[in-house]
């Protein structure tokens, strides 16, 4: 034992980067965790932008059951918007503050959702014919086990479910024109 004393500091740094690496690796293994939903609109993409700049639409066109407590900030209309929600998908609950971060007008919108248990969601919309196809892409990891296949045989259905008809509420709003 004698040629590890004095050596205290290193083991334990060596043990610390062991763990280190080895919380990096689980987390590499785990599944991508994104909700993704596209849906052809019939719209011009900048119209569809120009909605979605809109905070207090999006609270409008979210699914019964997927959010709730909307609380608009100063500014609700354009990039840097914002709004403090809570989204709810399976056993999910997360209390956010959304900001609208980044537009690109008629190509592309991004919200940052800030907190603990934040994520960025992108929008992008890509001129078809007569149609807009639009994307909404919620970028998330899943949680680590023992919790990642509850979050991906539960959650993410359920989150993706919320996300498609986000799109179908927004694709029937453009028709209607409200």
């Amino acid at each position: 034992m004698d040629h590890f004393a004095g050596h205290t500091g290193a083991w334990i740094a060596l043990g610390l980067m062991g763990c280190a690496n080895l919380a990096r690796a689980q987390a590499e293994d785990r599944p991508a965790g994104d909700v993704v939903a596209e849906r052809p609109i019939r719209a011009a993409p900048a119209d569809i932008y120009a909605r979605l700049l809109d905070l207090t639409f999006h609270e409008s066109v979210w699914p019964e059951g997927c959010t709730a407590r909307w609380e608009h900030g100063a500014t609700s209309v354009g990039v840097g918007a914002s709004a403090r929600l809570t989204y709810r998908a399976a056993m999910m609950r997360r209390r956010l503050t959304a900001t609208v971060a980044k537009g690109v007008p008629g190509q592309s919108l991004k919200i940052e959702h800030a907190g603990r248990l934040g994520f960025s969601t992108t929008w992008t919309f890509t001129e078809r014919d007569e149609d807009t196809l639009v994307e909404v892409h919620t970028w998330v990891d899943p949680p680590p086990s023992p919790l990642t296949n509850m979050y991906l045989n539960q959650v993410r259905p359920a989150w993706q479910s919320c996300h498609q008809g986000l799109l179908d509420n927004l694709a029937r709003s453009m028709h209607s024109g409200r």
